[in-house]
């Protein structure tokens, strides 16, 4: 069995600038069932800040392109030997860890290029859906979690708000920077939600509700009463969630579809 479609949206508060957050979804393999999706934001209104959360996305992004390609190249190289390079669990939190690490040393390198090393800092956060498996990483605040069949697991514990001590763990904060990195096997019609702001219990409990709702497997579920082919259910839940979701940074949500038998694996 083997997972062909993921479903993307995305979701940015109307009062927040493009100088304040971003956020990237792509296929680095052109592949069905594959999907890398990051979003990042400023962690203060200085111009410092929303320098080093473009910075640490675009070099993010290129740090996982760069980890598949190298990966890719080995493959042809070991060709149909019987030699395995990695398990999919260590190449996707691999591809984190080093897009992480890209997007820390560009950030932290210009600080420094500019004297105002630490300050320029950024708070990211990623997820790579590869080989039927879920792989998430972060730095900073906010959360991913992971919707199956109505129930709320969050990837990483807390992300509610930024500590002070936590100002010390942001992408370029430091020239060594710890990343949070989980993985889980992929489900058919499991959601990925990704929050720049965190969620208490009760919002926890209130989003379970909401995906009842909004889930096609749900026998609670308005999926295709009467709701707009161009409909946002990323948008749909996070201004439910959040009454003052005209200020969330990003909101980004992956929608996994049903598996798919190709004849090839039948025969």
């Amino acid at each position: 069995m083997s997972l062909t479609k993921i479903d993307c949206h995305f979701f940015r508060g109307s009062t927040v600038s493009a100088d304040r957050s971003g956020f990237v979804a792509l296929n680095p393999h052109a592949l069905p069932g594959s999907l890398v999706m990051a979003g990042a934001s400023a962690v203060r209104a200085s111009l410092g800040s929303h320098v080093a959360f473009k910075l640490a996305l675009e070099h993010f992004t290129e740090g996982l392109i760069e980890y598949f390609s190298t990966y890719q190249k080995q493959n042809l190289l070991v060709g149909n030997s019987a030699e395995v390079i990695a398990a999919p669990a260590e190449i996707s939190l691999e591809a984190l860890e080093h897009a992480f690490k890209s997007a820390n040393n560009s950030v932290y390198s210009f600080g420094h290029k500019l004297a105002a090393g630490g300050r320029l800092s950024a708070a990211l956060m990623g997820v790579v859906v590869e080989d039927n498996l879920i792989a998430a990483g972060r730095v900073g605040p906010g959360n991913i979690y992971l919707i199956r069949q109505g129930e709320i697991f969050p990837f990483f514990e807390g992300g509610a708000e930024l500590e002070e001590s936590e100002h010390e763990n942001l992408v370029g904060s430091q020239s060594v920077i710890s990343v949070e990195l989980a993985s889980v096997p992929a489900e058919q019609e499991d959601t990925i939600l990704m929050l720049s702001r965190a969620l208490d219990d009760s919002k926890k409990g209130e989003l379970s509700r909401l995906m009842r709702e909004l889930e096609p497997w749900s026998p609670d579920s308005r999926y295709g009463q009467d709701r707009p082919i161009d409909r946002n259910p990323c948008a749909e839940t996070a201004q439910l969630l959040f009454p003052e979701a005209q200020d969330l940074a990003f909101a980004m949500m992956a929608v996994i579809g049903p598996n798919t038998i190709y004849l090839k694996e039948a025969v």
